[in-house]
């Protein structure tokens, strides 16, 4: 570990202190309490741009294929209702998180929805991808309609059949 490393992790440790709750230094307290237990410990922080107060609702996916739902009550919100900071400390470790997984809440962007970050294709790359599943050839009327016939070529007469009578 370098000591630039060094550095980093103090300033995290400095700045995960929270100033207006009864302990100041519940959280720090909290993350050596997971490294001495030998925990996996994840630091999630969540923002709120609009100033909604709503419930983080979290699903949990642990590399053993588990699933586990976390509901974060809407106080996480009441000391700093635009930013908070949320340690999960876990015997096992997480291979993914979703943020509101059933779309329960009001969320403005949900592409930063997803631990580690997933592609979300938006609806037009949905439409070009689904409109070029076609098996058939794709054809541009335009120029279709722009090709003009060789002066060497003879029109051909459209044959009407009789109407019957």
């Amino acid at each position: 570990m370098s000591n630039k490393d060094r550095k980093e992790f103090q300033e995290y440790l400095k700045s995960i202190q929270a100033p207006l709750a009864s302990d100041p230094e519940w959280r720090s307290k909290a993350l050596e309490r997971a490294i001495e237990e030998d925990k996996n410990f994840y630091m999630m922080e969540f923002s709120s741009p609009g100033g909604l107060v709503m419930p983080i609702l979290l699903e949990i996916t642990y590399i053993d294929g588990t699933n586990e739902m976390l509901r974060i009550p809407a106080e996480i919100w009441r000391f700093s209702p635009g930013q908070v900071n949320k340690l999960i400390a876990r015997d096992r470790e997480i291979a993914t998180i979703v943020v509101d997984p059933q779309w329960e809440t009001a969320d403005v962007d949900v592409n930063n929805n997803h631990y580690p970050r997933k592609f979300i294709p938006s609806r037009l790359e949905i439409y070009k991808a689904e409109r070029g599943k076609s098996d058939l050839p794709e054809r541009d009327l335009m120029q279709d309609i722009k090709t003009e016939l060789d002066s060497g070529e003879e029109e051909v007469p459209i044959q009407m059949e009789p109407a019957e009578q």
